[in-house]
Protein backbone atom coordinates (compact mmCIF):
# COMPACT_ATOMS: atom_id res chain seq x y z
CA UNK A 1 0.00 0.00 0.00
CA UNK A 2 1.49 3.33 -0.95
CA UNK A 3 0.53 6.33 2.00
CA UNK A 4 1.27 10.26 1.35
CA UNK A 5 3.04 11.00 4.88
CA UNK A 6 3.15 14.67 5.23
CA UNK A 7 5.55 16.13 7.79
CA UNK A 8 6.98 19.68 9.19
CA UNK A 9 10.25 19.96 9.80
CA UNK A 10 12.98 22.51 11.58
CA UNK A 11 16.71 22.42 11.63
CA UNK A 12 19.64 24.31 10.12
CA UNK A 13 21.29 25.03 6.77
CA UNK A 14 23.97 27.15 5.85
CA UNK A 15 24.20 28.62 9.36
CA UNK A 16 20.42 29.70 8.95
CA UNK A 17 17.72 28.17 10.70
CA UNK A 18 15.03 26.74 8.69
CA UNK A 19 11.71 25.10 9.05
CA UNK A 20 8.66 24.05 7.00
CA UNK A 21 6.34 21.61 5.70
CA UNK A 22 6.96 18.46 3.14
CA UNK A 23 5.76 15.32 2.11
CA UNK A 24 6.50 12.09 0.22
CA UNK A 25 5.08 9.10 -0.63
CA UNK A 26 5.75 5.75 1.59
CA UNK A 27 5.00 2.48 0.24
CA UNK A 28 4.02 -0.30 3.08
CA UNK A 29 4.92 -4.07 2.31
CA UNK A 30 5.23 -5.90 5.08
CA UNK A 31 1.14 -5.09 6.43
CA UNK A 32 -1.18 -3.14 5.64
CA UNK A 33 -1.29 -1.00 8.81
CA UNK A 34 0.87 2.03 10.05
CA UNK A 35 2.87 0.79 12.87
CA UNK A 36 5.14 2.38 14.90
CA UNK A 37 8.27 0.83 13.34
CA UNK A 38 6.98 2.05 9.89
CA UNK A 39 6.67 5.60 11.51
CA UNK A 40 10.33 5.84 12.56
CA UNK A 41 11.64 4.01 9.57
CA UNK A 42 9.71 7.18 7.40
CA UNK A 43 11.20 9.67 9.59
CA UNK A 44 14.75 8.23 9.72
CA UNK A 45 14.36 8.24 5.97
CA UNK A 46 12.74 11.51 5.48
CA UNK A 47 16.29 12.92 7.71
CA UNK A 48 18.27 10.77 5.81
CA UNK A 49 17.02 12.96 2.58
CA UNK A 50 17.72 16.09 4.11
CA UNK A 51 21.10 15.05 5.35
CA UNK A 52 23.01 16.33 2.01
CA UNK A 53 21.99 19.93 2.38
CA UNK A 54 20.09 20.44 6.31
CA UNK A 55 20.92 19.58 9.43
CA UNK A 56 17.45 18.46 10.85
CA UNK A 57 17.04 19.21 14.70
CA UNK A 58 13.32 17.47 14.48
CA UNK A 59 10.71 16.06 12.33
CA UNK A 60 7.26 15.80 13.12
CA UNK A 61 4.28 13.65 10.99
CA UNK A 62 1.61 15.23 10.51
CA UNK A 63 -0.67 12.85 8.66
CA UNK A 64 -0.26 9.87 6.72
CA UNK A 65 -3.42 9.41 3.78
CA UNK A 66 -3.93 6.10 2.13
CA UNK A 67 -4.22 6.77 -1.75
CA UNK A 68 -4.16 3.08 -3.12
CA UNK A 69 -4.84 -0.11 -2.73
CA UNK A 70 -1.81 -3.41 -2.85
CA UNK A 71 -2.76 -5.43 -5.82
CA UNK A 72 -5.04 -2.55 -7.76
CA UNK A 73 -4.77 -2.17 -11.38
CA UNK A 74 -3.51 0.88 -11.61
CA UNK A 75 0.29 0.45 -11.27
Amino acid sequence: MRYLLTYAYEGKRRGERVSGQGSTVMTVTSTDKITPEVINDAIEWVRNSFEKHTTIYAIAPMGWFKFDDEGSDTE
